[in-house]
């Protein structure tokens, strides 16, 4: 399956794979990341819950959303105003 590299400033790479942006060879998300923090999470809470992030991986997460903050966030808006096509199926978010 071909991933997509994000340009990333952070030491975990961020890919666009299967319409989610995810960290790179796991399936983490970064909207699982990103969620967890919202509700007021650190690092250290997060890493457990999105195993086999570290917390060292989970503020590299936390970085490149900073760093991307706009378009991530036009994303999820995107995604959770409707999640799927007519058909069932996920829509592809570019």
């Amino acid at each position: 399956m071909l991933h997509r590299m994000i340009p990333s400033s952070a030491h975990v790479p961020i890919v666009w794979h299967q319409d989610s942006y995810k960290v790179r060879d796991t399936p983490v998300t970064v909207d699982t990341v990103i969620s967890a923090a919202k509700e007021g999470k650190t690092p250290e809470q997060i890493a457990p819950e999105v195993s086999p992030l570290s917390p060292e991986d989970v503020y590299s997460v936390l970085a490149w959303y900073h760093t991307h903050q706009d378009s991530v966030d036009a994303y999820l808006v995107r995604k959770a105003s409707n999640p799927y096509d007519l058909y069932g199926d996920y829509v592809h978010y570019p």
